[in-house]
Formats: structure tokens, C-alpha cells, sequence
């Protein structure tokens, strides 16, 4: 993941560090404040300033201008922040990325304004959970730590574990503190540290070791105010403390020795007068590249860094902007056959919040005085390039296809070709279940849409390599499958008959661990084992554990973090590894990367157990219909449940059959739905009541009492979200600020100052929004179309007792959420998809767009007022605008001029992010605005 303007979540290099304070001894020393009373020596703030000014001229007249590292970077943003003399940051100048995932570059990725979200994610699992252990020598250690605080990745828990682990690392107070990788004991590592450990100086378990840390520090001062390692005082070792001294807030001007010379003292002393910085093995007027890139840093720590709320780089960070992209763009034509404009490879610039294919194909094009016009992330055309009726353009980043969004990377070769003819689209329902490809042509990419009510779908392969294969899977709450081109099928099993499975949604159960979910996919009965990694992504499980259960049954986490999502990197490196799946974290999705295909899991570690051996328990009962009366299918039976149960694992626990269609209980035990008529069929209660949510979505709380209830009559006397729905239109100027705090505070995962907090509370209050459970609101879950259906509903007053027709194929009667769809298609505000075979699905199941969401406000808004919004604020416009789907163009308009919707800032930017699934807080938030507004 790429964050957008320069990393606002940046550095906290000079984060300090801690020793051991059980081997130091403090003579004479009782509080770090003592160091702020010293008066400034002979160097002085202009003194300082002046020595910036000379390192800016050294690099602006220095005949090479390429900037070797992230070190050397850092050292011009902190010039440039300080200093008249700015030095050129031009991208043709910067550093390249060198081995993927190592502290120096993630830390070069954020300077150069990206968030490296896997090689971070992969850093911070390498933390051993029971040590806080990142490595095991100090200054690694420390360097870890520095890394996940620069990314804002390490939370204050890890952190204080990771801390406590470094403090207790071998201290050597005779050759300068802490050890690194080949065995020495330095200033330098005892520097790094002492950032390190700077976040948690005012922990209180901490805080008497890290503040023996400044006073070692003061006490291994030169005569001549500098440090010194393996007996040499030099630049870049008094850098390092003058940092650590610096991010511990010690003034390093009152560092002094007795004859009043400070740290900064020694430091200028080793500038030369061309502002370079020279060293014991470079003595003047040599040039020391590693005190010349230190001494800069230093220097900045001397003027602002120590008195500075946060560490230097988070303020250097948020002050500089460089977005560049080095790539390889062509245009051909005939599927690649004939040059249209030749290969260049060039640097991508831009002001926009990330750099992606598009910005690199607007930039080739016009130096070749051509634009492209764009139609939902789509090339529609080429100023002056024709393709053919029966063709079109489309896009290539390193030999796949791919779409104008796709964020680059340096290195990325990226072909706009024209020629292919359409992507073969097909919807797979209960009429089409099966997708042929025996006879498939590789160069033609296939794409299936799976219906949210179909049943085993699946693929059937041939012996030939496979098209590119993107699968939609509704019917699986919106998991997608890439088969990238080229990519063969193979089976151990001789009676494989080339039958893929696509995506289900399973049941599993797994000790120890609370499942989310389990994705069925490749074959139950046969292994099946692909030639190059195929991706699984698994919607909203960024935040889970992820795994897989082979054909013998036996489950094995995924543990290989990736730091690419593109085919032939993931190749490479699970090839590097030795391992054939990986995970990859993709906002809040997890992305799994893997050569065979079975069920996977995503899950959490079952909560541990303190309350002295108690556990959480709730009941269930189960009672069915013989035609003229209730009859009991399972008695009263308590069960144990984890954090994460639901009404529907307790059937599970409870060992009974039943059909479960995609969170909708269609049969147990053998009794179906319609079985004594149109309206009959499963419900659930809970403690009484039936909750709005439907039975996958609704956690359990300890004592909670279940019943599954076969009835005659579906709707019958439901309760929803503790309200009666009586067709009376909700009015929100009636719900009082101590009822909206008593709505919210029921939910322990929701602090009532969140920017959500007044949304929910005032909506719960009405009755129109529901928690996942009594306790639980999961503000950050995604939000289905069905529910947001359900809400709307609510807020209207609609009478959901009342039958009506939908006209959606997915939408049946019985459903929980087909009153509120039928009143929503009857009042307006939905219109659904239009299907090749004319008629119109609902996808229920689906997770909400935003810019969906902005036009069911609308209508909503529409149908209760008869006339348009009022405009209140000042049009803007999105620098997304282009991506909003033009069917939603005009509702997002029309909702952010009456300041329903804001957008999100970046930078000076704002976006709208049309196609980004909602939140349930998003959700809440945006409804109570619009009812403001009615």
C-alpha cells in the first residue's frame, strides 16, 4: 500500500533508546531536567545554522547530484528545513530501492513519500511474541524499532515489550554501551538506542533506565566535548549521541565538558570549510561521506530537534513531497505485433496523492502530443490512434493486464496496447453454474461474475495454459480470483476431470482459534497444483490470521508475509523462500498468493482465559413444525462459545444439519423453508428478540440465550434493533444528547468522542441502527447492501409487515432483508443490475461502494422530501472525479453541496473514493447527516 502526500505517519528516528539501569551507576544525577538549566557554550544557534548553510552549499556545488541513500536523504531534508540554500530534490536524483524489506529501505520508501505496507507488515511479524524480540543484538533490535515507529507500526504494547527486551540486552559501560551484530560495544549503538527507546522515557517502569541513559551518555563526553569509538573521537559518533541526546528533549548545548566546551562544539570542529565533514580515517580536507551524511542530522537535532514535539523526521517528513516513479511505457497495436509509439523509459511525476498508471500513460502520450480519455478506470481512447469496432485499448503493467489505478513502482514496464478484443464477461447463476474453458483462447481474458444465490460454481480447465481468469464471487461474500495468463492446471489424481470449484463459503471448526471464515476453492477430492501463484483476495480480513486445510484435513497458518502483489514478484519470492502460498495484506483485505488450491481460513487466536478458568456459554434450542404444531428438534443444550460465535455456529456446536446460504439458514435437519407454505421458513431469536442482523453477523455475548424457531409466517411479530417497526417516519430532533450517550456507550469497541461516535448513538437511539451484538458495534466492519437497505428502511418508517414483490432475481420473500429491498425498489431508491438475460439481481450480499451508497442517499433523501438538496458549502471537486461511476456523478455532487459528504483529505486534496467499499461507522455517519438535512 502507497501512502498519499509525504508520509504523515513518518519517521520517529530520533525515537531514543534505553539501557540497562541495573549496570550503570548514576553518581550525582537525579533528573534529566538538570540538563536544561546549562547555559549555551561557545557554540551558539547561529553557530549551528551557519554550519547548515555551508552543508546546503556542499551539495548544490558538489559535482555529482545523485543522492546516495536514505541517510544521505535525510540529511538534505533536514538542511532544506533550516537552511536559506535549498538543495535540489529533483526525483532524477534520488536513491533507488536496493534489497526489498530491509530497515534501509522501508525507511528510504517513506522518506521518498510511501507507506511499504508489507515489507512494515513483515517487519513487525518478525517480532517474537513472548520477548518483544526483533533481534537478538541491541543495535538491530533498535534499528527495528526506529523503523515500525517511523511507519507509526509499532503499538505503545509492542513497543513497551520491545523496549523492556532491549534494556535487558549485555551492556559494556567501559567501551560505550551496547553491542551490535559483529560484537562491539559502541557510542554509536548506545545513540541508536537511546532514540529508540525515547517514545516510552515517561513510562514509568521504564523511565529510571532511559534516563541513565543520557547521564552515560554525558559521562563518556571527550575533554574536547565530542565521543569517541574504539578509542578515536570523530563526526559521526558524536552525531549519533548528539541525536540520542537530542530525541531523549537533553539540550546538546548544555552538554558540556568541564571547560565549558559542548557537544556541538566538537562537532563544527570537524567541518570543512567547503561544509563537508571530515573523520579520523579522512582527515580535513578529506571528505567523510558517513559524518557528512550524520553531522547534517545532528546539527538539526541542535537547533529545533530537541525541544521539537515528536521526533526530527516526523517533522522533516511532513514537510517535503517527492512522488516520482521511473518506468517503461510503449503503445502497439495487433496484440503487441506492430509499434505505435516506441519504448521509453522516463521518470513519472505528480502532485496527485499517489503515482499510477495512468499519470505514467498521460505523461508518455503527451510527448507525443496525444491524450487519453478515460471511462471507469478504462483507456476509452487515443487522440489520433484508432482501434478497430470489434477491439480495444487496454493496459499491460508488467506483462498484466491491468487497470489505469494501479499505483507503480519503479521499474514497472507498462504497454498500452490495442487490439484485443473484448474481455469475455459471463454471470454465473443458478441457470449457468459451470465456465468452460477447454476451448478458451489464452491471449482473450475471461471474467466471471458469480450470482450471489448460486450454487458450486466452478471452472473446467483442459490440459492447455489458462487465459487471465478473474472471478467475482458473490455467492462467497465478494471473494475475487486471479488465474494470471498462461497458467496450467495440474492433478496427481488420474480421475481429475478438469473441475475447478469457485469460491463457497464453508464451515469449519479449529482448536484454539474463533474462524471468520472458510473459503472453499480447487477441489474437495482432488490436489490440484498450479504452475505460477494464483490470488485469492478475501475481503475485509486484512486484520486476521490466515491458513489453509489441505485434502487430508490438516490446517497450516500462512506465516510467508509478501511485500509484492504482481505474479512474477510473487514468483520470486516465494521461490526465494521455498514456499508456495503467501499472504499479502491490501488495505483491509488479505491477499492470499498460492500454487494449489483448498479450503482456507481466516480466524483470530481464541481469546485467552482470565478469569480463573471460566468460560463464556450461551444456549440453544431448536424447534420445528409437523403441519399443525411446534415440535422440539433440540432441547435447551448450553454450549461453549469463543469471541466470535454466532447463532449459526452454535449449530455447528450443537452437531445438527442445516443449509446455509450465504448467512441465510434455508433448512435443519431436513426442514426447508416453504416447507408448509410461500412465507414459511428458519428464523432466529436471541434473549427474546429478534435482532436486525442477520444470523452470520450477530456475536454472541456470554449467557445469551438462542432459539432457531421453524415458523408459518416469516415477518411475523419481528422485533428489529429493539424497535417495533409501526410505518411511522422516525424524527431525529426528539433523541436527547443522554440518550444518544446511553445508545452508545453499550458499546464497548466505540469511544462516544470518536468522529462516529454522535452518528451511531442518535441512529441506535431511533432504532434504526443496530450493534453486531448487545455489546459490540464493529464500527470498521464493511456493510452489505441488504443492510444498508435495512437501515434506510428504518429511517423512513416503512412498514416492513407489508408483502411486496422486488423484482430482484437474488431477493426472495424470506429473506430477512426483502421487505426493506422491496420498499427501497418500490419507493425509488435502488434499481439493482441489469442482467443479459433482462432481468435485475439485488447482490444483497455485496459490501457497499461509496458512490453507491451517496445515490441510495439521495433517493432516499428525494422520496421523503419530494425536492433536491439544499446546497450549503462551496462546490469542490474530488481529485478523483474521474473514477466516480458516471451513474453516481451527479448524487455526489448534489450530497457534498448540501455537506452530507466531505470526502477525505490528502494534503491539500480531497477524494471521494467512489469505489472503496463502506464502513458501518461511514454509513452511520452519512445517514444521520442526510436526516439532518430532511
Amino acid at each position: 500500500m502507497r501512502i498519499n502526500t509525504w508520509t504523515k505517519k513518518p519517521i520517529a528516528f530520533i525515537v531514543m533508546l534505553a539501557v540497562v539501569i541495573g549496570t550503570i551507576t548514576l553518581p550525582g544525577m537525579n533528573s534529566l531536567q538538570a540538563y536544561a538549566d546549562y547555559p549555551e557554550t561557545t557554540a551558539t544557534l547561529e553557530d549551528a545554522s551557519a554550519a547548515i548553510e555551508k552543508v546546503a552549499n556542499y551539495y548544490n556545488t558538489r559535482e555529482s547530484k545523485q543522492i546516495e541513500d536514505w541517510e544521505a536523504l535525510l540529511s538534505i531534508l533536514a538542511v532544506n528545513d533550516v537552511s536559506s540554500g535549498a538543495i535540489d530534490l529533483s526525483p532524477l536524483y534520488l536513491p533507488t530501492t536496493g534489497l526489498e524489506g530491509t530497515y534501509s529501505n522501508i525507511l528510504l520508501e517513506l522518506l521518498k513519500g510511501y507507506y511499504p505496507g508489507n515489507w512494515i507488515n513483515a517487519l513487525s511479524d518478525s517480532q517474537d511474541t513472548a520477548t518483544g524480540a526483533f533481534a537478538s543484538n541491541a543495535n538491530d533490535h533498535a534499528w527495528a524499532m526506529l523503523t515500525l515507529q517511523a511507519a507509526d507500526a509499532l503499538p505503545l504494547d509492542k513497543g513497551i515489550l520491545a523496549a523492556e527486551y532491549l534494556l535487558a540486552q549485555p551492556f559494556d559501560p567501559t567501551s560505550g554501551g551496547f553491542f551490535d551484530s559483529w560484537g562491539y560495544a559502541t557510542l554509536d549503538n548506545t545513540g541508536v538506542v537511546a532514540m529508540a527507546l525515547a517514545p516510552y522515557r515517561n513510562t514509568e517502569s521504564l523511565a529510571s533506565s532511559i534516563a541513565a541513559i543520557g547521564v552515560y551518555l554525558d559521562n563518556k563526553q571527550e575533554d574536547t566535548g565530542g565521543y569517541a569509538s574504539w578509542g578515536s573521537e570523530s563526526a559521526s559518533t558524536t552525531s549519533y549521541v548528539i541525536n540520542g541526546l537530542a530525541a531523549l528533549r537533553i539540550n546538546p548545548y548544555g552538554v558540556v565538558t568541564g571547560t565549558g566546551v559542548s557537544a556541538v562544539d566538537s562537532l563544527l570542529h570537524y567541518q570543512n570549510t567547503n561544509g563537508s565533514f571530515w573523520g579520523p580515517y579522512n582527515p580535513a580536507p578529506e571528505i567523510d561521506s558517513f559524518a557528512t551524511k550524520q553531522a547534517p542530522q545532528a546539527l538539526w537535532s541542535a537547533i529545533k530537534g530537541w525541544n521539537t514535539t515528536g521526533s526530527a523526521y516526523n517533522t522533516l517528513l511532513s514537510q517535503n513531497n517527492i512522488k516520482s516513479r521511473t518506468v517503461t511505457v510503449s503503445v502497439t497495436g495487433d496484440n503487441g505485433g506492430s509499434t505505435i509509439i516506441p519504448s521509453k523509459t522516463f521518470t513519472v511525476q505528480t502532485s496527485d496523492s499517489a503515482l499510477t498508471v495512468r499519470n505514467g500513460l498521460d505523461a508518455f502520450l503527451e510527448q507525443d502530443a496525444k491524450t487519453a480519455t478515460y471511462f471507469e478506470d478504462k483507456v476509452a481512447s487515443v487522440s489520433g490512434i484508432t482501434a478497430s469496432d470489434d477491439e480495444r485499448w487496454y493496459v499491460l503493467v508488467n506483462g498484466v493486464e491491468d487497470v489505469a489505478s494501479y499505483e507503480i513502482g519503479d521499474g514497472d514496464v507498462i504497454e498500452l496496447r490495442a487490439g484485443l478484443k473484448e474481455t469475455i464477461q459471463i454471470t454465473m447463476d443458478s441457470n449457468q453454474s459451470v465456465l468452460d474453458l477447454r476451448k478458451a483462447q489464452e491471449e482473450t481474458p475471461v471474467m466471471g461474475v458469480v450470482a450471489s444465490g448460486c450454487t458450486n460454481p466452478s471452472l473446467t480447465v483442459g490440459s492447455d495454459t489458462l487465459p487471465q481468469v478473474a472471478i467475482i464471487s458473490n455467492n462467497a461474500n465478494g471473494v475475487r480470483l486471479l488465474i494470471p495468463q498462461g497458467t496450467t492446471v495440474t492433478s496427481s489424481s488420474i480421475d481429475w476431470d478438469g473441475t475447478i470449484a469457485l469460491p463457497t463459503t464453508t464451515t469449519v471448526a479449529l482448536s484454539g482459534k474463533t474462524v471468520s471464515s472458510a473459503i472453499l476453492v480447487g477441489s474437495a477430492d482432488h490436489e490440484l497444483t498450479f504452475d505460477q501463484p494464483v490470488r485469492l483476495l478475501l475481503p475485509g480480513s486484512g486484520n486476521k490470521k490466515v491458513g489453509f486445510i489441505d485434502n487430508a484435513g490438516t490446517f497450516t497458518e500462512i506465516t510467508q508475509s509478501l511485500v509484492t502483489d504482481t505474479v512474477h514478484a510473487v514468483s520470486q519470492e516465494l521461490a526465494d523462500a521455498g514456499r508456495n502460498v503467501g499472504k499479502y495484506v491490501s488495505g483491509n483485505d488479505m491477499v492470499v498468493w498460492t500454487k494449489h488450491f483448498t479450503t482456507f481460513v481466516t480466524y483470530v487466536d481464541a481469546a485467552s482465559d482470565n478469569s480463573g478458568g471460566s468460560v463464556s456459554t450461551a444456549t440453544l434450542r431448536v424447534y420445528g413444525y409437523d403441519g399443525t404444531r411446534s415440535t422440539t428438534i433440540l432441547e435447551n443444550t448450553s454450549l461453549v462459545i469463543g469471541n466470535r460465535d454466532t447463532p449459526i455456529t452454535l449449530l455447528d456446536k450443537a452437531g445438527l444439519d442445516y443449509d446455509n446460504q450465504g448467512g441465510y439458514i434455508a433448512a435443519i435437519e431436513g426442514l426447508e423453508e416453504r416447507d408448509f407454505g410461500q412465507d414459511s421458513g428458519w428464523k432466529y431469536s436471541v434473549n427474546g428478540t429478534f435482532p436486525s442482523a442477520g444470523a452470520s453477523n450477530y456475536i454472541l455475548k456470554n449467557g445469551d440465550a438462542v432459539v432457531w424457531r421453524f415458523v408459518t409466517a416469516i415477518n411475523e411479530g419481528e422485533i428489529l434493533g429493539g424497535t417495533v417497526v409501526t410505518g411511522e417516519a422516525v424524527t431525529v430532533t426528539a433523541i436527547s444528547q443522554a440518550a444518544i450517550t446511553e445508545a452508545v456507550s453499550r458499546f464497548s469497541d466505540i469511544n462516544p468522542s470518536e468522529w462516529y461516535g454522535t452518528a451511531v448513538g442518535s441512529l441506535v437511539a431511533q432504532g434504526i441502527l443496530s450493534g453486531r451484538s448487545e455489546t459490540i458495534f464493529a464500527p470498521m466492519d464493511t456493510i452489505t447492501r441488504a443492510e444498508f437497505a435495512m437501515i434506510l428502511a428504518k429511517a423512513a418508517g416503512a412498514d416492513l409487515t407489508v408483502t411486496r414483490a422486488n423484482g430482484f432475481n437474488d431477493v426472495d420473500a424470506s429473506n430477512w432483508y426483502a421487505p426493506a429491498v422491496a420498499w427501497a425498489k418500490e419507493a425509488g431508491i435502488v434499481n439493482g443490475y441489469k442482467n443479459s438475460d433482462g432481468t435485475h439481481s439485488f447482490r444483497p450480499s455485496d459490501v457497499i461502494l461509496r458512490q453507491d451508497m451517496a445515490l441510495m442517499i439521495q433517493n432516499f433523501l428525494l422520496q421523503q422530501n419530494g425536492e433536491g438538496l439544499a446546497t450549503t458549502k462551496e462546490a469542490i471537486v474530488f481529485k478523483d472525479e474521474a473514477e466516480i461511476a458516471s451513474y453516481a456523478k451527479t448524487a455526489v455532487a448534489s450530497m457534498q453541496k448540501a455537506g452530507i459528504i466531505n470526502g477525505v483529505q490528502r494534503g491539500q486534496d480531497a477524494y471521494f473514493l467512489p469505489r472503496n467499499t463502506a464502513t458501518r461507522a461511514e454509513a452511520a455517519v452519512m445517514i444521520w447527516q442526510a436526516l439532518q438535512d430532511k
